[in-house]
């Protein structure tokens, strides 16, 4: 007995002759829990469990007992325990559907999408409060990635909710976001028409900095192999960087930044709002994530560490990497940095994607009016914004809680402090025409997969038609495969519109 867990010994070996147990025995082991769980959970995940079952043993199935459970923030370790949490999830989204909320993202985080997603039917089966549908649906939208599963989800649930246009909306938009992925991983049409003139040698090539859950491989899953490669830069530790990656795929466990050396890395609450530049408590505190959190719970500081750092410019040199297409950077108000240390990689780049703040997230981080100025002093122009997150303020009395992950128009709404901005470069943009880059059709044509890519279909036609225009001399057959396919991608389009309105 002496070794045993000390909590464990307490409230484990209680025993009540097979009646139910005493409120009295619940709320001694829910501090005892409250006290001791949080050591636990660190230093003895066998212990903590241990500590977690008891009291939701404790519980005895009643929702208001499950309730203070499931307030205690913990997420049980062994798969036998969570099966048990799950469980009892259904059980109080029977009774108290807002407290079960929470286990959602508890799911998705244990990589049980399964679970989540049957729980999240649990929750909205027949609700008819909008506000927590809206706030299922967030989680669903932040975390599962299936496009396809979200508009089944929502197709399920309008039919019971008599405040369903917001909700139809969405299905509206996500329809629109699975036929776009199916789109991209199958090779988009202007692309499978413009792949086949572009050197060999020179396969479309994408780095993504911050590449922690990225989707290269899933969006490039239906191309040849040999017509696309990726390199990705992550410096955090739990980035999961070792699985397997296609052979075209190279990820690096360094930290991007403006030169060569070391860059503190601040760790936070939520990985992935960690940081060379420190959280703007002082800022931060005056904002929520989600309806009820303070954005300081996310974002406060929980460690720091040294990471290695290169700036691209070398890195491609020391690597004799050729240029890349497209470059994503999702660095957590480092992006300015990584530029400054890419003036040569830059120069060649056809667009970019970076992630930017409109407020100040982290202290004397760059927000988006300074990213905004280099990339258009370096020729590129501005196209589009997507993934825009709002914050609610943190008043004391409540308001409206709106949706922060999608990107339709809503009022009330809530203050936009982030976003991923795209630009590209334009050879019809005045300042931009006479670059040398545009005087021969490879440029134009790479550009257009780009473009095509990111969503600028019309942009992309453009350019090809250009092309079609301008070189036409530089194609054997005058370019008449090309217009023919050209003509088959618009009439592809103008289906894919018809279908979408």
């Amino acid at each position: 007995m002496a070794n045993q867990n000390p909590y464990v010994v307490s409230v484990g070996s209680v025993s009540f002759g097979g009646s139910m147990p005493s409120a009295r025995h619940f709320e001694r082991a829910i501090a005892k829990a409250r006290k001791n769980l949080p050591d636990l959970a660190k230093n003895d995940a066998t212990s903590a469990d241990q500590c977690y079952l008891e009291c939701l043993s404790l519980a005895d199935g009643q929702p208001e007992r499950l309730c203070d459970v499931l307030a205690l923030d913990y997420l049980p370790k062994s798969k036998k325990h969570f099966e048990r949490l799950m469980s009892a999830g259904h059980e109080v989204a029977r009774h108290r559907p807002r407290q079960a909320v929470k286990l959602v993202s508890y799911a998705y985080r244990a990589g049980e999408k399964e679970a989540a997603r049957n729980l999240c039917s649990a929750i909205c089966g027949s609700q008819e409060d909008e506000l927590l549908v809206a706030r299922v649906t967030s989680l669903i939208l932040i975390h599962d990635q299936d496009a396809g599963y979200v508009v089944s989800f929502l197709s399920k649930i309008t039919s019971n909710n008599p405040n369903k246009v917001n909700l139809l909306s969405l299905q509206a938009e996500y329809s629109n976001k699975a036929q776009r992925e199916k789109i991209i991983r199958n090779v988009p049409p202007i692309t499978a028409a413009v792949l086949q003139h572009l050197q060999p040698e020179r396969p479309i090539s994408v780095l993504d900095g911050g590449a922690t859950q990225s989707e290269i491989e899933r969006q490039f899953s239906g191309w040849p192999p040999e017509k696309w490669r990726a390199v990705g830069f992550d410096p955090h530790p739990s980035a999961d960087l070792s699985v397997e990656h296609a052979g075209n795929v190279s990820m690096i466990r360094t930290a991007l930044g403006a030169a060569r050396g070391k860059l503190r890395l601040y760790h936070t609450a939520s990985d992935g709002a960690s940081s060379i530049f420190d959280p703007n408590v002082e800022y931060l505190k005056h904002l929520l994530h989600g309806k009820e959190t303070p954005l300081t719970d996310v974002m406060s500081v929980i460690g720091e560490s040294e990471v290695d750092a290169i700036d691209l410019d070398t890195w491609r040199q020391e690597a004799q990497v050729l240029p890349f297409d497209f470059i994503k950077l999702n660095v957590q108000g480092a992006e300015l940095e990584v530029l400054r240390g890419a003036k040569d990689t830059i120069e060649h780049c056809l667009g970019l994607q970076a992630e930017v703040s409109f407020a100040p997230i982290y202290r004397n981080a760059p927000v988006f009016r300074d990213i905004d100025a280099h990339l258009d002093g370096l020729g590129f122009t501005f196209f589009d914004m997507r993934k825009p997150t709002t914050n609610g303020r943190a008043a004391s009395r409540s308001t409206v809680f709106s949706g922060s992950r999608v990107g339709l128009f809503r009022w009330p709404s809530r203050q936009l402090t982030e976003a991923h901005v795209l630009y590209l470069r334009d050879p019809f943009r005045p300042e931009e025409q006479a670059a040398p880059r545009w005087r021969t059709p490879q440029p134009w044509l790479r550009l257009a997969v780009v473009a095509e890519l990111n969503g600028q279909v019309d942009f992309a036609m453009q350019l090809c038609e250009t092309v079609l225009g301008r070189f036409a001399d530089s194609f054997n057959d005058g370019g008449a495969a090309l217009s023919k396919d050209l003509d088959a991608a618009s009439d592809f389009y103008q289906e894919f519109d018809r279908s979408n309105r």
